[in-house]
């Protein structure tokens, strides 16, 4: 009877120190810095990545604002696309935002749409600085990114 107890007992203690460790590692994930994903924008054959620049970062729930760009001054930073309509934005990492915001600036970098979940076609000819804003990782630990790259419509 004491053997079975003992056997009883240590299966016990095995367990309960499995479940543990489980425990510890599952969760941990989701906590800690977030990474930051990629973005490709892809229009036809070609594609480009975007210019990225961090706007703020959230870690345990605490957020830390950072300079956002103001269009006048990414110029030729950002890389130039031939607009048309088969246009298409690839996300790859870890994100819990659902949607992604666009807002799309003439050559004179007045707001021509602002917020939307994609742009609508662009029909007028002219250059247009597009800016993808969207955040990467979970609600409490997040990198919120502006993406920029120039649409050529000829």
């Amino acid at each position: 009877m004491k053997r079975k107890l003992l056997e009883f007992g240590g299966a016990a203690v095995v367990l309960l120190g499995i479940l543990g460790i489980l425990y510890l590692v599952l969760g941990r994930i989701g906590n800690g810095p977030p990474e930051v994903g990629s973005v490709t924008i892809r229009c036809g054959e070609e594609s480009v990545i975007p210019l990225g620049n961090e706007i703020y970062r959230t870690e345990d729930g605490k957020k830390r604002e950072e300079r956002r760009l103001v269009p006048e001054e990414i110029g030729e930073e950002a890389p130039l696309l031939a607009y048309n309509d088969d246009i298409t934005a690839k996300y790859e990492g870890n994100s819990e935002n659902g949607s992604f915001y666009f807002t799309i600036y003439t050559d004179e970098f007045q707001g021509y749409t602002e917020k939307k979940s994609w742009f609508t076609p662009l029909e007028e000819p002219g250059n247009y600085l597009v800016c993808i804003e969207t955040y990467w990782g979970t609600e409490k630990n997040n990198i919120g990114m502006e993406y920029y790259f120039w649409l050529q419509v000829e």
